[in-house]
């Protein structure tokens, strides 16, 4: 019982940091832009990248990695707070769902793998590396090449690596909670209706499909990341 409002006080606090908008922020200060109708209408490094400025990816990456992903599941660990690695679970998985649906953007953000990779950095370098790296290697070596394939496919695999590297169970659990959470994410970025009539050509079902492997509306990633996600309006 002495540990349930530190726990439930960690949880509130990393959503909370976890909504801090940088990407957002960025695009106001440095463009005067609202970076959500721009590209791929996501708030994070890429899409600053693309319409604000490459020099900008490094600042934002690094207060995401860090100050949203790795410091709440620090703190909560045995280090500092000694909350449980269930509790570092919950915590990591509250600052993901800050990043994605942040209280200050009307729930509307990016898409967490930063924030994960901060956590992952928590929890051990091994399983980082591993996840981080195994699957883009992979599909760099294949036609497609797709950056959002490689880190779908990295996250599906999260919780059987995390069994292999025997890092226990409640990082399994966290990596089944990452990967609902980055499907739910991408398949629920954006209006379906609105999305249907501007790409018509766009059936219901193969517009999930698109959401949900390749993280946009449209096949071709140069037209999405380039034009805004409702280009009529």
């Amino acid at each position: 019982m002495s540990d349930t409002l530190p726990s439930i006080a960690l949880v509130a606090a990393a959503y909370l940091v976890g909504s801090i908008p940088s990407a957002y922020l960025i695009g106001r200060l440095i463009a005067g832009i609202d970076i959500r109708e721009y590209g791929s209408g996501n708030v994070g490094a890429s899409n600053v990248s693309v319409h604000v400025g490459k020099k900008w990816v490094a600042p934002i990456a690094l207060f995401d990695v860090f100050a949203k992903g790795f410091l709440p599941v620090y703190v909560g660990g045995a280090v500092l707070l000694d909350l449980g690695p269930l509790v570092q679970a919950i915590t990591a998985l509250a600052a993901m769902c800050g990043h994605n649906w942040p209280v200050f953007l009307k729930f509307s953000g990016g898409r967490g793998i930063s924030v994960g990779l901060g956590s992952m950095l928590a929890y051990g370098v091994p399983l980082f590396v591993l996840w981080a790296t195994i699957p883009g290697v992979l599909f760099s070596l294949t036609p497609w090449r797709d950056s959002a394939v490689s880190w779908l496919l990295a996250t599906i695999l999260l919780p059987a690596w995390a069994i292999w590297a025997g890092y226990g169970s409640w990082v399994a659990v966290y990596g089944v909670g990452f990967a609902l959470i980055t499907i739910i994410r991408r398949v629920t970025s954006g209006g379906f209706k609105d999305s249907l009539l501007t790409y018509g050509e766009l059936t219901p079902s193969r517009l999930v499909w698109n959401r949900m492997i390749y993280d946009r509306d449209i096949a071709s990633r140069d037209a999405w990341v380039h034009s805004r996600p409702n280009p009529g309006n």
